[in-house]
């Protein structure tokens, strides 16, 4: 009965233990199980953390390309391409002499060769965007800024932006017109320089502010674009409207959009006596000159330009004006006094071409399309006038070009018998 009695609490002892063990053995299984869930999870959001500490960086530079987008392409982006016409490019040493000539000439040459991108105005404003988002990244980087003042750096490039607005027209006209990239880039390069030696004092990489925090931060930087942007598209629209439509009048006029001459001249809500000049032309060329002349107010603002040689506005519009007058000689000579006094400039070498054309003196003609052909994105305006050089009697097909041998002169006279049609 003894040993009997010892089996049965043995084997009671036994099943115990087993049912003990299987369920410690389930117990650890599950524990097992969620702790990879736990490990998985926090992975997941150790992840979620990173991206949502890296977003409002992304978020704020996105903006900010944007703000400089919308500006340089879109706001200032024809005054800049007006900019690239007034400049030439090549890499025939005689035709660049009077540029290397000048103090600083050789970065002047290298960076009109960055003015090309304004031969089209968005793949311009995409250029000088990626160069002053850089330099606001690089600036943030260099000073540690915490993540809410990410982008606070970008007052140095709306500087820029603002003092090339502050130089209006005069920002190409009689000027050097390459400091519109030239500025950007030598920033760009110094704000580089900066980090880099910055960096490598510190030894280490740059410390950044807790990214996992959950304080919720003021976006301080985002902030600061939003007024800087603001400022400056207030400040452009508002005081340089004048300088943006005189742009666009003569680009316009260079495709010989002669009705969008006229819209854009009424644009204008206080329009310079230049602005005027080409509407002129515009109403001139379309036959309603006598119906809208005085649709624009003539109480002309004083210009804003820089004093050169004596003959600021008049400059800018009497080798255009004289042309459509059909006066070819007086703007051949305006156009030639402009390039004397201030260098090769391919808007004036075009005007030259026309008139050489229309005197029919073919072989200078192709002298300045020899020129021309040299820079790069201009085959379609050789290709033009080579053709019309060679086969004198398409001029009669070209309606721009008829409409302006039908004003030619019908004494021969000098022109100092007649008043200035401008």
């Amino acid at each position: 009965f003894e040993i009997r009695l010892k089996i049965v609490f043995l084997h009671k002892f036994v099943l115990d233990n087993k049912t003990r063990l299987h369920t410690y053995i389930n117990k650890t299984n599950k524990m097992t199980k969620n702790n990879k869930k736990s490990d998985t999870k926090k992975e997941v959001n150790h992840k979620r953390k990173i991206w949502f500490s890296k977003s409002p960086a992304l978020i704020t530079y996105g903006i900010l390309f944007l703000s400089f987008f919308i500006f340089c392409t879109f706001i200032y982006g024809d005054v800049f391409t007006r900019a690239e016409q007034e400049s030439i490019i090549t890499l025939e040493p005689e035709v660049m002499r009077y540029l290397l000539e000048q103090k600083w000439g050789e970065l002047f040459w290298i960076s009109r060769w960055g003015l090309l991108c304004y031969k089209s105005t968005f793949l311009g404003g995409l250029l000088l965007s990626m160069i002053f988002t850089l330099i606001t990244y690089l600036n943030d980087k260099t000073l540690k800024v915490s993540r809410s003042f990410i982008g606070i750096s970008s007052i140095l490039p709306f500087l820029i932006l603002a003092w090339m607005v502050w130089r209006g027209t005069s920002l190409y006209y009689k000027n050097e017109p390459s400091m519109i990239v030239l500025i950007p880039l030598i920033t760009l390069i110094f704000s580089l320089i900066i980090f880099t030696v910055i960096k490598i004092i510190r030894r280490r990489e740059l410390k950044e502010e807790n990214q996992f925090s959950n304080k919720t931060n003021i976006p301080w930087g985002l902030l600061s674009v939003t007024l800087y942007s603001s400022i400056l598209y207030f400040a452009t629209l508002t005081f340089n409207q004048n300088e943006i439509i005189l742009a666009r009048m003569q680009l316009k006029l260079q495709k010989n959009d002669m009705i969008g001459l006229v819209e854009e001249g009424q644009k204008a809500k206080r329009p310079t006596k230049m602005i005027a000049a080409y509407y002129a032309i515009g109403l001139q060329q379309t036959n309603q000159i006598l119906e809208h002349l005085f649709d624009i107010p003539f109480n002309y603002p004083e210009s804003r330009l820089d004093i050169k040689d004596g003959n600021e506005e008049y400059g800018v519009f009497l080798a255009d004006c004289n042309f459509y007058s059909g006066l070819m000689n007086a703007s051949y000579r305006c156009s030639m006094d402009q390039i004397v006094m201030h260098g090769p400039r391919l808007y004036y070498l075009k005007r030259m071409v026309a008139c050489a054309v229309m005197l029919q003196e073919y072989d200078l003609a192709n002298k300045y399309l020899n020129i021309i052909e040299k820079t790069p994105f201009e085959n379609e305006f050789v290709k033009k006038y080579r053709t019309l050089s060679e086969n004198p009697e398409e001029i009669q097909n070209d309606p721009s070009l008829k409409s302006v041998i039908d004003l030619f002169p019908l004494e021969k006279r000098f022109e100092q018998n007649y008043r200035s049609p401008a």
